[in-house]
């Protein structure tokens, strides 16, 4: 419970005086909470499989990485590769890469 009353004016004085700190420092303290409770989910799921769980790895293809799972070799692309590997114009290529990328 919060009684005014009890309150120093001397504290009142030292609160004033240093709110705009204080609201800055709480700011940036919950900024910093937010940004650990991001990371630890983040953690939890980093390059892990989203079909089976288990890790995945990178591999370069055609300048592009992309992501294998170890468990069940499924190739995962993030926003956007897919899009680009398929915009190569020889799709001979493309294929050709892949396969001698994984199979070799």
């Amino acid at each position: 419970m919060n009684d005014e009353s009890n309150i120093c004016p001397r504290e009142e004085d030292f609160y004033r005086e240093n709110e705009e700190h204080l609201k800055k420092r709480r700011n940036k303290l919950n900024k910093k909470r937010e940004e650990l409770k991001a990371n630890k989910a983040k953690e939890s799921h980093w390059m892990k499989c989203p079909k089976c769980g288990d890790q995945m790895f990178e591999l370069e293809l055609l300048d592009i990485m992309i992501e294998q799972c170890e468990g069940c070799d499924g190739l995962f692309f993030d926003s956007g590769e897919l899009e680009t590997l398929l915009d190569i114009t020889d799709r001979r290529g493309f294929f050709s890469s892949i396969k001698r990328t994984l199979y070799n």
